[in-house]
């Protein structure tokens, strides 16, 4: 549903489409399928979520169970995107990381399926590194649901060729366009718009760019 739905916003908003019909989308999807079919995330949720969970019990702040179920997924969403915007910045300065997330970026011509093309190493050491401190905030894979699937959501939209900018929102959110610079091939813009949700952690440590 959520890929319709960007498909249709690209063509509203006037986007390339020319993208789907190139080798390297193939690629995308077989991508897609892999990870879609739940084999990965389930063979990642055994292991993060049932070998590690009980060694790592000492790490849950049971101080959260107070709050707001509203408080509890604010604070674990910008934890989660905190998080996730230093191991992306892991991933391109490390050459061990680097060597995996490679595979990401050798896409050429983005399309929303390049939202899951990635290596199984690199997704695995991602979300392993994600995973202390949403264990730690008492994360589950179902009370947490609505939000990784809003998460997701624009994960794909960061990957599409929606050709609104969007104002002032890419001064919060990561949107398309703000994430395309982090794909671009131009050396100014390498290295920079980490942020997966927010954008305002690349403003905050300077590694922001929103202009040509």
């Amino acid at each position: 549903m959520f890929y319709f739905i960007v498909y249709f916003l690209e063509r509203a908003s006037g986007g390339a489409t020319e993208q789907y019909g190139s080798r390297s989308f193939v690629h995308d999807v077989a991508y897609w399928f892999y990870y879609r079919s739940g084999l990965h995330r389930l063979l990642f949720t055994a292991l993060l979520f049932g070998f590690l969970g009980p060694k790592l019990a000492f790490l849950k702040f049971p101080m959260l169970d107070h709050l707001s179920l509203i408080a509890r997924g604010v604070l674990w969403l910008l934890v989660s995107d905190f998080t996730s915007y230093w191991v992306h910045r892991l991933q391109h300065a490390s050459r061990f990381f680097w060597a995996f997330h490679a595979t990401h970026h050798a896409q050429e011509h983005l399309s929303f399926m390049t939202t899951t093309r990635f290596h199984p190493v690199d997704h695995f050491l991602s979300d392993t590194l994600k995973f202390v401190p949403q264990f730690a905030l008492g994360a589950s894979p179902l009370s947490w649901l609505p939000l990784y699937l809003t998460m997701d959501f624009l994960a794909i939209t960061q990957h599409s060729r929606i050709a609104w900018r969007l104002g002032p929102l890419s001064k919060v959110l990561a949107t398309p366009w703000f994430h395309s610079f982090h794909h671009s091939t131009d050396p100014r813009h390498h290295n920079r718009n980490f942020g997966a949700l927010l954008s305002i952690w690349d403003y905050l440590f300077r590694t922001a760019v929103d202009s040509p």
